[in-house]
């Protein structure tokens, strides 16, 4: 095998293992996006009572 030809593997193994993560990140990612729209929502109903307080 050529310098170059274990160079491209390496590559080629490194780029599986990044896209590995990656997709194994894109769940969690979205589950705190819909977390984070639940507290704006329930932030937003607790500023809403506090002002019909006044």
């Amino acid at each position: 095998m050529t310098r170059q030809q274990v160079t491209n593997k390496k590559l080629a193994q490194e780029y599986r293992e990044a896209y590995s993560a990656l997709r194994a990140e894109r769940p969690h990612v979205e589950q705190l996006q819909r977390k984070a729209l639940l507290i704006q929502g329930l932030l937003t109903d607790y500023l809403a009572g506090v002002a019909v307080g006044f």
